[in-house]
Order: structure tokens, then sequence, then C-alpha cells
């Protein structure tokens, strides 16, 4: 749970304005993701065929089969009411792929399961790059509450951050509402395509659960960056 200060003292934290990540810029903001925003979301019945990038980068999120595509909850009940991009089930492929993005850093918001399973029901991919293992993914274990990154050469191994606060033993579960940050410990870049919420070589290893909102960052960041977006996602999001 963030500090209540955060919350309570909005105009402490962000400044005189609401603070938003467009404020850093699409050369730092490479992608950028918010189930909010429905102007970004293209629905195919009840389930999302794209979601826009509002980085400005136009690295949109697509999926064409429409089997393969998530559901978008308008009112999550899980998560405060608010809308998110939700994966049901962990068999099948279903999610969506950006276009390739340069990135070291990830936030995002969402949970796993029903908000209070505390071990992974498959290998469940939070996010991963595409067609061989080589490329780099994030995931929680089968059978374990532990997050796990594959990939050629240095990933996403290190400290997870579980709404601003560090999760030293990489332990993600259980996971109710809650914002998340990935960082790459080779402090640099990766480029990739990148599947969001599942795997695209292997079926049944969807995340299943919802995500509301992702951010990736490109390069190194401040402290206070970091935590500029940290307290814009707990304050959008709420009770996190």
């Amino acid at each position: 749970m963030w500090p209540l200060t955060r919350h309570r003292d909005r105009r402490r934290f962000f400044g005189a304005g609401f603070w938003t990540p467009s404020q850093l810029g699409p050369s730092v903001v490479s992608m950028w993701f918010d189930a909010s925003d429905t102007g970004t979301i293209t629905l195919n019945g009840s389930t999302v065929a794209q979601w826009d990038d509002k980085s400005g980068n136009s690295k949109h999120a697509v999926q064409a089969t429409a089997a393969s595509q998530p559901t978008y909850i308008a009112s999550d009940p899980i998560l405060y009411n608010k809308p998110t991009i939700n994966v049901p089930v962990d068999a099948g492929l279903i999610g969506l792929t950006t276009p390739s993005a340069a990135y070291q850093e990830v936030y995002c918001v969402g949970y796993y399961g029903n908000g209070a399973e505390a071990l992974a029901t498959n290998t469940n991919t939070i996010f991963s790059g595409q067609d061989t293992f080589n490329y780099e993914r994030v995931i929680v274990s089968a059978g374990t509450a532990t997050m796990l990154a594959y990939g050629a050469g240095s990933n996403f191994t290190g400290t997870v951050y579980k709404d601003g606060n560090p999760v030293g033993t990489n332990v993600l579960l259980p996971l109710p509402p809650a914002s998340m940050r990935f960082r790459r410990d080779s402090l640099a870049n990766v480029n990739q395509s990148t599947n969001l919420q599942y795997s695209s070589l292997t079926g049944g290893r969807n995340f299943r659960g919802s995500i509301s909102e992702w951010i990736f960052v490109s390069g190194s960041i401040s402290t206070q960056d970091r935590q500029r977006i940290e307290g814009y996602l707990a304050w959008k999001w709420g009770g996190l």
C-alpha cells in the first residue's frame, strides 16, 4: 500500500497540475497503453482487437485472431470497478502484440487470477518477446509465486517493485490489484516486439488476470521520474 500522503496530497507529489507520463515525452516513454482511455481501444464485440499506444510512437498493440483477443471489462469489480483488459484462461494464445520498441523498464497495473491466489496455475507470461526463447520475457513460474525472467543476455531479473515497494525475492503472488515495476538489470534497452499477457510460442502460458495500464520506458530515468510514474498509477487506479 502506498503511503497515505501520496494519495491525499496530490499537489505536493505531482506539482500544481496533474502529472502524466506524457510529460516525459515519446523519446522516454516508448509505449503507453491505458484502458481508461476508451478512445484508444478497438472492440470486436466484447474483445479487444487493438489497443492504441498513447506515447506518440504509434506502437499499437493488436490481435487479428478473434479467438485470441482479450476481453475488455468496463467496470472490473476486482480492480475497484475500473476498466481492465482481461485474459480469463491459461489455455490458448490470448493477448495483444506490439511492434518492435526499445525499453529498459516496464510499469503496469493489474492483478493475477482472482487477486488472492498464492501460486501460479501454469507458466504465466506477463510480457514476452517473439519467436524463440532467446527473446526476453517475464513469467510467474508454474506452481510457485516466483517471478522469473528469461532470454538472451541480461534480463529483467533485478528487484521487482509492487506499489512502489521492493520485493527483493521477486515473489509476485498473490497479486491483488497493484502497480508493478520490472527493470532490466543490465541498465540497457532491449529492442523487441512484445506480447502483452501471453507467449506466442506456447499455448497455456497466458497471464490469467487483468492489466489496466502499461508504460514502457526507454533508457535510464531518475528516481524522481520513477516515483512520478508509480505515484501517477497509484492515484489514478485507486486503492494501490
